[in-house]
């Protein structure tokens, strides 16, 4: 049997880019403790739904601002 593993991986800065593409700036230690919060497995999912790296990045993108919109976090 072959395991499933993913190399797309999504980071602090991340949580970091989607915070400013919203129009909230964070420091690295508030989005280290948002970072902490995300279903990352969730996340991956979403990603891997796309194809190429920038569109895994979109969808990475797109399920991380709706779980900070869940917390209240973004608008």
């Amino acid at each position: 049997m072959i395991k499933f593993t993913s190399a797309f991986e999504i980071s602090v800065e991340d949580v970091m880019q989607v915070c400013s593409e919203h129009g909230r700036e964070v420091t690295y230690e508030e989005a280290e403790k948002l970072y902490d919060g995300l279903d990352r497995v969730k996340i991956t999912e979403a990603a891997l739904h796309g194809d190429e790296m920038e569109q895994q990045t979109d969808y990475a993108y797109d399920e991380i601002g709706c779980q900070l919109r869940e917390k209240n976090f973004l608008p």
